[in-house]
């Protein structure tokens, strides 16, 4: 699972929302920004809706992990967004990073995880196993 936080999809208020909370946060910090976009999808209905299948049953895997808040009625797209309650995101962000999990910290206790194209089905069952394992 590849998330950087370098590519958005913005398809809807929330996306829209947190990317421009990341793009401030990204200008503070480093006060340069290069924004490059496109417009309309580039993935088939088809690839979409495999991806939005898999970060559902993410999201179904994960709810049930204590330490953690995900709510899979909320999935509508690709993304998830991970309530981390008494645990830091970042130092889980940097936990999954060493063990070849990209997700994005977007608050300090808000992870994204992103379900794009390179991601397989049997990835589920190993994110859901990594989480366990470090919380």
């Amino acid at each position: 699972m590849d998330i950087q936080g370098k590519h958005w999809v913005i398809s809807n208020d929330h996306t829209k929302e947190c990317f421009e909370k990341h793009l401030d946060q990204m200008y503070k910090s480093k006060g340069y920004v290069t924004i490059r976009w496109t417009e309309g999808k580039t993935r088939s209905n088809a690839q979409n809706n495999a991806l939005h299948l898999y970060c559902r049953q993410l999201a179904e895997g994960l709810c049930g992990i204590g330490g953690i808040e995900v709510d899979p009625e909320e999935v509508e797209t690709n993304m998830l967004f991970i309530e981390t309650g008494k645990h830091d995101a970042a130092t889980l962000t940097q936990k999954l990073d060493e063990l070849g999990i990209r997700v994005l910290a977007t608050g300090p206790s808000t992870l994204r995880a992103v379900t794009n194209l390179t991601f397989q089905a049997d990835e589920v069952d190993r994110l859901i196993h990594t989480f366990k394992q470090i919380l």
